[in-house]
């Protein structure tokens, strides 16, 4: 009887110690905010962005993601800041390609296309200084490199940190660094 026990308390613990948290499974879908900086700490250009987006968990590990997106860069003319605001949906691909032994860390690299629409000083055409815009509203579309690193949480919360490269044509500011942090939440 006794060895009964022993026994089956040895394969219950190294049972245990072999299971893990199924993650990043085809099929399961998560919902994430996110926000961060746009080209850098500089004081005088200082832009931001926020947005919000829902990823589907493909094989490997691999995700399709789309990204509803606001964001705001100031620009400087002579000695104002001049606002230039976009808004953005893109959609892509995300690539994982590493993962650590416990299945908390993920990293990943993925492209998307991205289109939206840009204003520039909030339609203003005139400045102060009797200066005109010549173009302040205009439709915009290009491309996004991004790089992403998650980690869990727990089974349904993720932290992200994400650096993203957009091109953007038609546009007064057309390559655009964001580095930011969103918060997933895993829907099954």
């Amino acid at each position: 009887m006794r060895n009964k026990i022993l026994y089956t308390l040895f394969f219950l613990v190294i049972f245990s110690m072999s299971l893990s948290a199924q993650r990043c499974l085809p099929g399961m879908k998560g919902v994430k905010v996110s926000g961060g900086l746009v080209d850098g700490f500089h004081a005088d250009r200082m832009g931001f962005y926020t947005g919000i987006g829902f990823d589907r968990y493909m094989k490997n590990g691999n995700r399709w993601l789309v990204n509803l997106e606001y964001g705001q860069k100031n620009s400087s003319y002579d000695c104002y800041k001049i606002p230039v605001t976009a808004f953005t949906l893109d959609s892509g691909y995300n690539f994982q390609v590493f993962t650590d032994s416990s299945g908390t860390l993920f990293c990943s690299l993925g492209f998307a296309a991205i289109a939206g629409y840009e204003i520039i000083n909030w339609g203003e055409s005139l400045l102060k200084n009797g200066a005109k815009i010549s173009n302040t509203e205009r439709l915009i579309y290009g491309g996004v490199l991004n790089a992403e690193v998650e980690t869990y949480l727990s089974d349904k919360v993720v932290v992200c940190f994400r650096i993203k490269e957009r091109m953007l044509f038609n546009s007064a500011k057309p390559w655009l660094l964001q580095c930011g942090i969103g918060l997933k939440y895993i829907i099954r």
